[in-house]
């Protein structure tokens, strides 16, 4: 956000969209192999529920702080946009899709990831969004 705002909040009329992708639950969620009856598989999807909401929860008062952080920038507040979508194919991808059917020109992506992996050294995730997002000016932020 430090660097979004250092080097592109002077951009007024540009439009910020703030897009996350919500990951899958994890397997400790959504166990269905220890589902036996109706009951168990309703809790089971209840748990789900509560877990998807937890996460979006997270993440939208995240990207709220960024809004308002924008916003006091001087970004005109119809500019902002905060998009959050549950994991459909992968997050990387996902994201990719997002970005051929939106109307994207910079991209601005953290470093979080498989870092121990050598060959990510930006994160997987990221890694797979620099190589694959070819219409688009691509930055990583440290």
């Amino acid at each position: 956000m430090a660097y979004t705002l250092r080097y592109f909040a002077h951009l007024k009329e540009s439009r910020f969209t703030f897009f996350h992708v919500i990951p899958a639950p994890p397997p400790q969620i959504w166990n269905f192999g220890s589902i036996r009856d109706k009951d168990n598989f309703e809790e089971q999807q209840e748990k789900i529920r509560r877990w998807l909401e937890e996460k979006t929860a997270k993440v939208t008062l995240i990207a709220n702080e960024g809004r308002q952080r924008l916003i006091k920038a001087g970004i005109p507040e119809q500019n902002i946009t905060i998009k959050l979508k549950p994991q459909e194919q992968g997050i990387a991808r996902d994201v990719l899709k997002e970005l051929e059917t939106g109307d994207y020109g910079i991209i601005l992506i953290g470093r979080k990831g498989s870092k121990n992996i050598r060959e990510f050294q930006l994160g997987s995730k990221a890694n797979k969004l620099l190589y694959r997002a070819h219409t688009l000016i691509t930055c990583i932020l440290k």
